[in-house]
């Protein structure tokens, strides 16, 4: 509820956004859902994933000619880890982004901006004036409560049986959304109709699910621990000693 309330509110300003979150949280989704309900709707939605293509592409595509730079088509341009690319184009970029009349800039990144400009990674250009705006997408594993409304998006008309979601609710989700639409399309295509049953799910999830959790070790008594080492030693001695 948080982020779907900064989410409306963000798409209400044209300032530069940056998301962070986890991969597989839905940090381009959240972009093209303040992209659609903001004021530059009715233009192009641009994504560009500085981590997948050669910097020359990204360039070319931005500034080449017929580039998206100069075309008054653009609404927002979403770049994916854009401390990806080298420092000079980022640097062409952040001045591009500046400028008045320029596409609305919205980033996504496993880090924030000031923890990417700290690591070395970001000109400061992106923390001072490209990420006025900053969200942060929760992992899925934060929010399992939503696992019944995420399934009806991903598998609309297949619900979960309840030993289904006993299942998923025990999983932690390292690939957050992206890994639970994978395992819901896969189950669903077990069975032509009806809900997903827990026998549809993949084995691992349910091995898993099964196993017990191990109990949460108990503290060190290191007082106790010291005492006995110390004990034998003096113990030792006084007998060494004649008790004296």
């Amino acid at each position: 509820a948080r982020l779907v309330g900064q989410v409306r509110l963000a798409a209400q300003v044209a300032a530069p956004l940056w998301l962070t979150g986890e991969p597989g949280t839905g940090k381009e989704t959240a972009a093209r859902v303040v992209h659609s309900a903001g004021p530059l709707r009715d233009r192009a939605f641009v994504a560009i994933d500085c981590e997948g293509l050669q910097p020359y592409l990204v360039e070319s595509a931005l500034f080449g000619h017929g580039g998206l730079g100069g075309s008054d088509r653009v609404g927002t341009v979403y770049l994916k880890e854009p401390a990806a690319l080298p420092r000079d184009l980022q640097q062409r970029l952040a001045d591009y982004f500046a400028e008045p009349g320029a596409a609305r800039l919205v980033c996504g990144s496993t880090r924030s901006a000031a923890e990417s400009v700290a690591a070395g990674g970001l000109v400061p250009a992106y923390q001072t004036t490209l990420s006025a705006l900053e969200i942060r997408v929760p992992p899925l594993r934060e929010r399992l409560d939503d696992l019944p409304r995420l399934a009806s998006r991903v598998v609309p008309g297949r619900p979960l049986e309840p030993a289904a979601l006993a299942v998923l609710r025990a999983h932690a989700w390292p690939g957050n959304l992206r890994e639970l639409a994978g395992v819901l399309t896969s189950s669903a295509a077990l069975a032509p109709a009806g809900p997903i049953l827990r026998e549809h799910l993949p084995l691992e999830l349910r091995v898993r699910s099964e196993s017990p959790r191990a109990a949460p070790a108990k503290p060190l008594d290191l007082d106790a621990t010291l005492e006995a080492v110390e004990k034998r030693p003096i113990e030792l001695a006084l007998r060494k000693a004649g008790g004296n």
